[in-house]
């Protein structure tokens, strides 16, 4: 495997956050939020937490660690509640209380979850590139496939939405008013046409809570169209 450069994995790589692993285990397990934060860190083997080596190179792997600012709370949706103290297992769990919501998703290089980021951001912008800070991104296990290998391969799919830009007033207000010409005063002859109530606007139906594509809850818990 080629070692990867970050800058050439998705970008904006940043500082640790300690945000809970999103839960992404069976199929309809999903998370969606703003990314705040990205950072590499090295990748491990689930069973063991030894630091994966690259076969051919012996180098060491790195992953992207995404997290997200999601709606969740008291530890809705986390692969392991984190401990009142991460290096000792008898602490206890955190209170819920403590739950802000993020969520953070590991992304290890040329693996399904990789590729099926890369494809929402060709999807989502129409070329390929990172994933911005301040966008939004959606990971879904669709499929537990069978590899004949004992544990099978998650599937994923994902949705991403690039952030939108700050308005910019391009100089509107770089003149003084002192510069600005006088207002001309209407002639008395012609008075001003009566106001003319504006009609209200239809009301928007928001998306259901914890649903940001917006279809139906269900008694099951809402769950993303794709």
């Amino acid at each position: 495997m080629t070692q990867l450069d970050p800058n050439n994995f998705f970008d904006n790589t940043g500082g640790g956050t300690g945000a809970p692993s999103a839960l992404l285990k069976d199929v309809d397990d999903f998370v969606h939020g703003e990314i705040v934060d990205q950072f590499m860190t090295e990748a491990t083997e689930f069973a063991t937490g030894n630091v994966k080596k690259d076969k051919k190179t012996g180098e060491t792997i790195n992953q992207l660690v995404v997290v997200l600012q999601t709606d969740s709370r008291n530890w809705e949706k986390v692969a392991k509640v984190p401990l009142k103290d991460k290096d000792d297992k008898a602490s206890g769990p955190k209170d819920p209380a403590e739950d802000d919501g993020r969520r953070a998703v590991y992304v290890e290089p040329w693996t399904n979850i990789h590729a099926a980021i890369g494809k929402a951001v060709i999807e989502g912008t129409g070329q390929k590139g990172p994933v911005l800070n301040g966008g939004t991104l959606g990971v879904k296990i669709v499929e537990l496939r069978d590899t004949g290998k004992g544990n099978p391969l998650k599937v994923h799919a994902a949705v991403y939405s690039a952030p939108v830009a700050e308005p910019s007033s391009n100089g509107f207000f770089d003149k003084t008013a002192e510069s600005a010409p006088a207002a001309e005063t209407p002639a008395a002859s012609q008075p001003a046409a009566p106001a003319q109530e504006a009609s209200p606007a239809p009301a928007s139906t928001p998306a259901p809570a914890g649903d940001p594509w917006g279809t139906p809850a269900t008694s099951g818990g809402s769950k993303p169209p794709f």
